[in-house]
């Protein structure tokens, strides 16, 4: 699929009313190192700027140009190949004047050079290739401080759930935050299951999956708005699901083309879109955790979950630079040898703990067995605390005082 098909109109709605006059007073110049980069930043800025300026040449080039004249509003650069890229950077930083963006672009993976980047100034770098959806999160993250453009309602903050471990719980924190995000705060959600074998998000909420969440998968040609559209089962008017439990014969190759289009389509209705990811088809592709903006690792108080809390950790940290990655305990309490204390587990790691969820194991059964969302199942259980500030973090609490959800307007990246 072509990268113009990725877009559809996401980027157009996300200027808002006043596009025509953010374009006016705005302009953009690209400098890179590629012909692939060249043809994903043309087709992703014409939404922006119509005809920017992109040219061949990466760094060494927008030294050159900057020279001779002022510098754009949004830069990027390309710093592939460059063997001392800060040190350029500083030297462009002084070419550029008060207010210039600057978008780094790279193939070096790495989270140390990403620190370093921002520690220079630079608002975002993004890993070669790239992708047109994250170039398009990273164009529009890098715009906000701009009174002129206005955010759309539904903008489709992507929140990523990773399972440390089998039974850490990761499908019922992803379950469970997208049900309170769209009852409680009044939140249009989009829940995607991608285990498309042993998925349990349907059973988890009572419903059956059409079967054409694998089609969107593997087919990026397939990716538009009415597809998507049937392919989903609704559980509310806030919440729809897209998920499968196919045989488990079949091969359901995943292409991450289809998922950035699959993302794409989804943040023209969701305010937020909750993935549940195995944690194997995280490391396998871990470009489809890319556009995330925040990441949840869902870990118990073992051993085996601290090691591989440390795994997807590193793994979240250099392929999402840029989101948001929280450390959850689910199950705390739970009884058995091996089992670490919360201070333990934080010191090995290196990181706090965002949320302790505790051990309630007779709530989550009867939920499953019920085929309730866990928030209706066992509202008086103590677990559910802690996943209602998991989810006041990621959206505004409902207005108080009337007793009724508020219906609130997303922001994009909250």
């Amino acid at each position: 699929m072509k990268a113009a098909s990725l877009l559809k109109p996401i980027a157009l709605k996300s200027l808002g009313r006043n596009a025509a006059k953010a374009r006016a007073a705005e302009n953009m110049m690209a400098f890179v190192a590629d012909e692939d980069t060249r043809a994903v930043i043309l087709q992703v800025s014409a939404s922006f700027w119509p005809g920017a300026r992109v040219e061949a040449g990466g760094l060494d080039r927008a030294l050159e140009a900057l020279r001779a004249e002022p510098s754009p509003h949004l830069l990027m650069v390309d710093i592939s190949g460059i063997g001392d890229p800060l040190a350029d950077l500083r030297r462009l930083r002084d070419l550029c004047e008060s207010g210039t963006i600057v978008i780094a672009l790279g193939e070096v993976n790495d989270v140390s050079l990403f620190r370093d980047l921002m520690s220079e100034g630079v608002a975002d770098y993004l890993i070669k290739p790239l992708e047109p959806l994250a170039l398009q999160r990273a164009i529009l993250n890098a715009l906000r401080p701009i009174d002129e453009i206005e955010r759309p309602a539904a903008a489709g903050r992507v929140v990523t759930v990773l399972a440390a471990r089998g039974g850490a719980g990761g499908t019922t924190v992803a379950t469970t935050l997208a049900w309170l995000l769209a009852h409680e705060h009044g939140q249009k959600v989009s829940l995607v299951d991608l285990d498309l074998h042993f998925g349990s998000v349907g059973l988890a909420l009572d419903l059956a999956p059409t079967g054409g969440l694998p089609d969107a998968l593997a087919n990026a040609a397939r990716v538009d708005s009415l597809f998507v559209t049937s392919a989903a089962v609704a559980e509310s008017e806030n919440l729809s699901i897209l998920a499968a439990e196919e045989p488990l014969n079949t091969d359901l190759p995943i292409d991450p083309e289809a998922m950035s289009g699959l993302l794409g389509e989804l943040s023209g209705t969701a305010q937020y879109i909750v993935l549940d990811v195995p944690r194997m088809l995280a490391v396998m592709k871990p470009e489809l955790i890319q556009a995330a903006s925040d990441i949840f690792i869902v870990s118990d108080l073992s051993m085996v979950g601290l090691r591989d809390s440390m795994r997807l950790l590193e793994l979240a940290r250099t392929t999402a630079p840029g989101a948001s990655i929280r450390l959850v305990i689910n199950r705390e309490g739970l009884a058995g040898k091996g089992q670490l204390t919360p201070g333990e587990y934080e010191r090995t790691i290196g990181q706090d703990i965002a949320a302790r969820i505790p051990e309630d194991a007779h709530a989550v059964a009867a939920a499953v067995n019920a085929g309730r969302p866990l928030a209706k199942a066992a509202r008086g259980s103590k677990l559910l605390k802690a996943m209602r500030e998991m989810a006041r973090e990621l959206a505004p609490p409902p207005e108080e005082g009337d007793g009724r959800p508020a219906t609130l307007i997303g922001r994009l990246f909250g």
